[in-house]
Order: C-alpha cells, then structure tokens, then sequence
C-alpha cells in the first residue's frame, strides 16, 4: 500500500493538502524581505547610519522611501553603501524566528472512537515529536472528568473553557489531539488552521459504531451515548457525524483510516514537512 501524503497537489480524497499554509508562508516571506530591504535598523530617514563614518559626498542613505541610491536616483555602486547594506541585511535576519519545523503543531480531529489520542501516541512515539491531548489538559485544569463537569456546569460552560484552552496551544509545539466536538463550536476550526495543519482521521459509520458498541461492552461507554441502546448506536453515529461533518472536512488533510496504514502517513508527512 502506497503512501500518499500530497504536499503540492491533491489526490482525490484520500489524502487532501491544501495549498493555504504554502501561500502564508510565501506571504510572511515577501513581508520579511520587504522588512530587510526597506527598514533597515538603526537607520532614520534621510540620515546614515549612527553607528558608522558618514557616507561619501552625494549619496543619500534614504532606506526608507528608495534604498541605496545616489542623488541623482539610480542605483550607486559605492562600496561602503554595499557594506552597510550587508551589516543591515544580516543583522535582520538574525532577528527574523526560525518556526518552520520548530514551531509546528499537528491538529487530529475525527469522531468519537476513531483512534485519535491511540494513534497519536503512536505517531509521537515513532517520531519523537511531542503529544498533547486537549481533553487531558482540560481535565488537568477543572480537576475532574469532562462528562462530570458538563453535568455540574453544562456544555456550554464547558465549549468556553474548550476554546480558551485550544487558543493557549500556540504556547506548545508537536501533535494534539482534540475532542470530537472541538471543530465544530465558535472559531475553533480557524484557530487551529492558523496555529497549524489539521489533519481529519476519517472513518464511516460502521466501523465507528463497532469500536463504540466494542468500547461500551468493556464498560468504556461514552457520555454522548448513554441512554442509546447499542442496536441504535448506527443511527445516532450516522446523524451525529453528518452534522459534524462540513467541519470536520475542513482539515487540510484527510486521512481514511479504515483503507491506509495512519501511522505510516503520518510520519510521511511529518518527514516532508521538516524537509520543507
């Protein structure tokens, strides 16, 4: 079986990379090269650097409103102007972040029972990237378990407390892995395209309602689902993820995991984009 992790095209819908996070990129780096060239530091308008002997007789220093040029407007090929610009330049892009690769988080998002938090400890185990699961951290926070906390509170409260918590991974880098619900209130699909890739593991309606009904049986019966008999499992699942669906398919990658091996697209992916 084939990897197929797309980065420059897509491929029908098993794996779908949309073209987005390159044209940011492309964006940040037309404004930081914009930064370098046009606002030099240390250099006021119309005045020459503070911090070296001032220029030669008829050359203007102007780096804000036109670079480098003589007083007759073209280009000067004077020396010491060459040198400032490479002190300039390479000041700069020391000051400019290095993220890509450093600060990457991959969101997983997907129906309840379909292997997230599983598969992304797997996929952190084989790749050493860190793994942070939101439900987890929220538990951390409120000191009980989410199901109790909706009971007391309300699931109201508790999508508040869910968007608060989502907006602070910016702090963290690796794989997170989110509730089932999580794309699907406020802003939450926005915050995470702009803090990262969004990958959808995505499964039908039976292969859910087996790892469900399997789940409860073990005693491991999911607060959505009390109350619904197991042979009315398939309905609910089948209605349920219909309405769940337009955001989940949002993500810019999508992952079929009852026909590809995950795990091994995963770390495709993640390979290629720290290549990149």
């Amino acid at each position: 079986m084939g990897i197929r992790v797309i980065i420059q095209e897509k491929r029908g819908k098993d794996v779908k990379v949309q073209a987005k996070k390159n044209t940011q990129a492309m964006g940040f780096a037309c404004l930081a090269l914009g930064l370098l060239f046009f606002q030099c530091p240390g250099l006021d308008s119309n005045q020459h650097d503070r911090r070296s002997p001032p220029p030669q007789d008829g050359v203007s220093t102007n780096f804000t409103t036109r670079a480098f040029c003589d007083s007759t407007g073209a280009r000067t090929q004077d020396p010491y102007i060459k040198s400032v610009l490479l002190y300039q330049l390479s000041y700069r892009v020391i000051q400019i972040p290095i993220f890509l690769g450093m600060q990457k988080r991959y969101y997983l998002l997907g129906y309840m029972g379909v292997g997230k938090s599983t598969l992304a400890k797997r996929w952190a185990k084989a790749s050493g990237l860190p793994w942070h699961d939101l439900d987890q951290r929220l538990e951390a926070e409120i000191q009980m378990p989410i199901s109790e906390y909706i009971k007391t509170r309300g699931e109201l409260a508790f999508r508040k407390l869910e968007r608060a918590a989502l907006a602070n991974t910016q702090s963290l880098t690796g794989i997170l892995s989110v509730g089932g619900g999580t794309p699907c209130f406020y802003d939450n699909m926005q915050v995470m395209e702009g803090l990262g890739t969004t990958i959808y593991l995505h499964a039908g309606v039976g292969f859910l309602t087996k790892r469900l009904q399997d789940s409860a049986l073990a005693g491991n019966e999911r607060p959505l689902l009390a109350g619904v008999p197991l042979d009315g499992y398939a309905e609910f699942i089948g209605k349920h993820l219909l309405e769940r669906m337009a955001f989940y398919e949002r993500a810019e990658v999508r992952i079929p995991v009852e026909k590809e091996d995950a795990l091994e697209v995963l770390l495709a992916l993640s390979a290629t984009e720290k290549r990149g």
